[in-house]
């Protein structure tokens, strides 16, 4: 149970870490509230819902992650679609689905319970009928892009606006149940994701060991070839020297074969040293996937034997 504990309180705290990135991003600066008031919606409907449904901590993080992408989808649709709202009605247009899942969740807290305790925390399976209520919410997300082609007065915006999310807000109140099934599944797929991200840890470890080696060797390299002639390295389109942090720079990119241009190999030998990196990347991601695929198997096979 004391593991259950620390696993709940490790959840939570990057859950809730994830949700105040998510506030400090989405807030519109200033004295804007926003980022605030969403902020303690999400903590209250939290709150609410684990106190109605106690039995499985992680299902209480699974909402708390789903309002984080609801916020994200939020916003985006708002900036995009309501130029003209209002600043009240953005907030309490954010909180109308929130609250009615919260209603709707209490209102068929019994059925919800029963989902709850019927489970048990392995690969999620059944997702299609918990998730068609998202066709309808997805097609009142649509018609959003067709607002402003309409040329609304901002009052009449924000009056569109609050219907569209009063709809959301009903579709949800009558799908509460199913939401919550597929919020349990959300919950039980992270669960069986960190009890596989566990097995894999010591090659992630190791893998993560080479890389960073194969990215400082190649940074030395790269800074002790242009100390000796300028003209190596294109910086910003002009020859120059570059230090030890833009050579680990220009080794992290070139390694991730990103290449933003800014710097750029400008003689024939950084070229055939980038090429060089280039290829022991890829050979390291073949051999390091491989080597994540054999010991997560062996550590499945010693699992089964001492469950066995």
């Amino acid at each position: 149970m004391a593991v259950q504990d620390r696993r709940w309180i490790v959840g939570f705290a990057f859950t809730f870490l994830l949700f105040l990135l998510i506030a400090a991003a989405t807030s519109r600066g200033g004295t804007d509230p926003f980022g605030i008031i969403m902020l303690l919606v999400v903590l209250a409907t939290v709150g609410v819902l684990y106190a109605l449904f106690p039995k499985r901590h992680l299902f209480a993080i699974g909402v708390t992650n789903f309002l984080a992408i609801y916020a994200v989808f939020y916003t985006y649709f708002v900036e995009a679609n309501f130029p003209q709202l209002h600043h009240w009605a953005s907030l309490v247009g954010f909180a109308v689905p929130v609250v009615t899942f919260v209603a709707g969740s209490w209102l068929k807290r019994d059925a919800i319970n029963r989902i709850i305790a019927a489970e048990e925390p392995s690969e999620p399976h059944h997702w299609g009928t918990a998730t068609l209520w998202v066709l309808p919410v997805a097609a009142v997300g649509i018609l959003t892009f067709f607002v402003e082609r309409l040329g609304l007065s901002p009052g009449m915006e924000t009056l569109v606006f609050l219907c569209l999310m009063s709809a959301i807000g009903a579709i949800v109140l009558i799908v509460s149940e199913d939401v919550c099934s597929f919020l349990l599944q959300t919950s039980l797929l992270f669960e069986w994701f960190f009890d596989r991200m566990k097995i894999l840890l010591v090659p992630a470890v190791a893998f993560f060991i080479f890389y960073t080696l194969l990215v400082i060797v190649f940074a030395c390299i790269y800074r002790i070839v242009n100390l000796t002639d300028p003209s190596h390295f294109l910086v910003l389109g002009e020859p120059g020297v570059i230090d030890f942090s833009q050579s680990l720079y220009f080794s992290i990119v070139t390694l991730s074969t990103v290449g933003y241009g800014d710097i750029v190999p400008h003689s024939e030998l950084v070229r055939i040293l980038a090429a060089i990196q280039v290829l022991c990347g890829v050979l390291l991601m073949l051999f390091g996937f491989a080597e994540f695929n054999a010991y997560g198997r062996e550590r499945a096979k010693r699992r089964s034997r001492d469950q066995a």
